[in-house]
């Protein structure tokens, strides 16, 4: 369990409720709403990212919860929360504005307020079409699938930034999250995301993408073969693992899949979360643990962003690598030694709150349904393990000890060996 919100926590969150308690609020919707109450259709997603302007650049423009509807625009009179402009975008497509009376395509667009009716009272620009009032039909909608890739970023010591984005235009891209990669080393990809405090009222996708190699693996590694499970048996047996693990690490249907640093869960508009198909944002974790408490920490941290109404910055690193017995170092994948697919042993996952970088969590996830209690206690000592005082948070997750589910211990910001070590990488 995340710890109880401290003084700077609850001022933060008595400051958002005084901000937006009588904030006039001019597009908002309801989390399930469709049709002509959700105009730029969020919930369906067929509708452009929304995003500002601001010094460093462009960010992405999340709704604010307000009593349980989402509000995307303020009145630019308000004092507390001016909203002169939204931008809208469909990178890779168009804008599609229609309406009762017309139907206008453009490239990008933004939406100001207009004075000249309260029936029309917003209009939207652009540089290739005349100005279009938003109607009370209006609705806005892309013409296609948004499309994002994966640059090639700057280095820090031999740390390489991989950006997900969207490009806006020849000059800007919008972020969506950051994978890393040494450079220089065997060790895994790690990654950063930040989290909205609107992401328990994402819209919810079914719709499942394909995963394509990214900028960092090689293609030469067939993903395709690597995630099915005779190939697996067959590989750990080539590694040295004896039948009878074998049989017993993969009982019960149980294999390994792709796990996600980022899951598309942590993001919010549709085109943000069909960015995390990356194979670079995945790696081997056993199918019980990916649904177990790998999924179960994922959502403590998105209903911490929720209950404490502000931002939160997460990173997930695989740490080590998973061994059997006295089997080799476990992999499924080889190009050569730089571009392996690893197994991990041990998933970490570092949350904390974009108000109080002090208020957050480190959770560790074994990724070893059958662990011995010698490997155990071994993680979970403070001198070879990664905390060095470990903190309770099986009491209100039971699951946590449970290692088919994945083994969970915790520990606070400052005593994790882990946070310490790679967080300095991560510029936020």
């Amino acid at each position: 369990m995340l710890p109880t919100c401290d003084k700077v926590c609850i001022i933060s969150m008595l400051f958002l409720v005084i901000k937006f308690a009588d904030a006039s609020c001019l597009i908002k919707y309801k989390p399930n709403a469709r049709s002509l109450q959700d105009k730029f259709n969020i919930n369906s997603g067929k509708g452009p990212l929304i995003y500002t302007y601001q010094t460093k650049g462009p960010e992405v423009r999340y709704p604010i919860v307000i009593r349980d509807e989402l509000c995307l625009y303020f009145s630019d009179n308000n004092i507390k929360r001016p909203d002169h402009r939204i931008n809208l975008a469909c990178p890779g497509c168009n804008v599609r504005i229609e309406d009762d009376l017309s139907v206008t395509t453009t490239e990008t667009t933004y939406l100001t307020e207009s004075q000249s009716s309260a029936e029309l009272r917003f209009i939207f620009n652009s540089t290739d079409t005349k100005k279009v009032y938003m109607h009370p039909s209006t609705l806005v909608k892309c013409t296609g699938n948004t499309k994002h890739e994966m640059r090639t970023g700057g280095i820090k010591e031999t740390k390489r930034m991989y950006p997900i984005v969207v490009k806006l235009n020849g000059l800007y891209a919008l972020p969506i999250y950051r994978i890393l990669k040494d450079q220089q080393s065997e060790i895994h990809a790690f990654s950063h995301v930040k989290i909205t405090s609107s992401i328990e009222y994402r819209p919810r996708f079914d719709e499942l993408n394909e995963y394509k190699v990214g900028l960092i693996y090689n293609k030469a590694i067939d993903f395709t073969t690597i995630y099915r499970r005779e190939y697996q048996m067959q590989q750990f047996k080539n590694l040295g693992v004896d039948k009878k693990a074998i049989e017993e690490y993969f009982s019960e249907g149980n294999y390994l899949v792709k796990g996600n640093l980022v899951s598309k869960d942590d993001l919010f508009y549709y085109a943000q979360q069909m960015s995390t198909y990356y194979y670079e944002n995945t790696f081997p974790m056993w199918h019980s643990i990916n649904e177990g408490n790998w999924k179960l920490v994922s959502d403590i941290i998105r209903k911490s962003a929720d209950q404490t109404a502000t931002d939160w910055e997460v990173s997930a690193y695989p740490f080590a690598d998973l061994r059997i017995k006295n089997s080799s170092t476990l992999y499924l994948g080889f190009a050569d030694p730089l571009h392996k697919v690893r197994i991990p042993r041990i998933l970490v996952k570092i949350a904390f709150s974009s108000a109080n970088p002090k208020h957050g969590m480190v959770f560790h996830v074994v990724n070893d349904p059958h662990i011995t209690d010698d490997d155990w206690l071994e993680i979970l000592d403070p001198k070879k393990g990664l905390c060095k005082n470990l903190v309770s948070c099986s009491d209100d997750h039971p699951d946590f000890l449970v290692a088919a589910k994945g083994l969970t211990f915790c520990c606070s910001l400052e005593d994790s060996k882990i946070a310490m070590n790679f967080q300095k990488y991560i510029e936020i």
